[in-house]
């Protein structure tokens, strides 16, 4: 697993460019549902961030969703820097991964 999140942060590290505006997210008591997940603009992302997240969410990786989140959040300034916006859709997408892969 080490070298598969490895492999995520380098693609997270070296393409996060920012993510767009989304409907309400569900509360906490409603599990999210795949329309309506946080709408992240994953053409501003390499196509592997979305595949990765999506799949630690398939095999309930706690602690890789965990690592995508911070790695997202330790980005939020230079992509703001670069395109003018952060990274919240992407981790507001990223924690509803977790919600639904039962983390918390």
């Amino acid at each position: 697993m080490t070298k598969f999140v490895s492999a995520f942060s380098i693609a997270v590290l070296t393409l996060f460019t920012g993510c767009s505006s989304a409907p309400t997210a569900p509360t906490a008591t409603e599990s999210p549902t795949a329309q309506s997940r946080a709408q992240v603009e994953w053409g501003d992302y390499a196509h592997s961030v979305k595949v990765d997240v999506d799949e630690l969410t398939d095999i309930r990786d706690c602690g890789g969703l965990q690592a995508a989140f911070d790695i997202a959040y330790k980005n939020d300034e230079t992509t703001r820097t670069r395109v003018g916006h952060g990274n919240a859709k992407l981790m507001e997408y990223i924690d509803e991964a977790m919600k639904i892969a039962d983390c918390y």
